[in-house]
């Protein structure tokens, strides 16, 4: 992944999700490999991109990590957001917590982990909980 990757993400998402008033975002950066090639330039960028047009919506961020490598861009991420009055966590517990903090029940959580298992293409493992 690289700055030109992040910013395909950012403006895919945007297109996604142009109409929706309450956004609730799941990123999961646990399998993500090649961030070295992402610029501390090329993150500021894409968050200044997401504040500019999330910023007067109800949106709530997790963001799934299982590195030290991955946390540095993630609190970076983070912290930029913030900064935009965006709500973003970090969150290390792995898929229930980062549920749990978007705000959905144990059911709900469930039905969805079920949709992500069959509808995101799986690398490894698989999925981790």
């Amino acid at each position: 992944m690289d700055d030109h990757d992040l910013y395909l993400h950012v403006l895919t998402s945007q297109i996604e999700m142009k109409e929706w008033k309450r956004i609730r975002r799941l990123v999961d950066c646990r399998s993500i490999q090649g961030i070295e090639k992402i610029t501390f330039q090329g993150l500021q960028r894409a968050c200044e991109i997401q504040v500019e047009e999330y910023g007067d919506r109800d949106y709530r961020c997790a963001i799934l990590i299982n590195a030290d490598k991955h946390r540095t861009l993630a609190e970076f991420a983070a912290h930029m957001l913030r900064s935009g009055n965006l709500k973003i966590n970090v969150i290390e517990d792995g898929m229930d917590a980062a549920l749990e903090w978007l705000g959905y029940d144990e059911s709900t959580a469930g039905y969805l982990k079920g949709k992500i298992k069959r509808n995101v293409r799986v690398f490894g493992n698989g999925l981790p909980k």
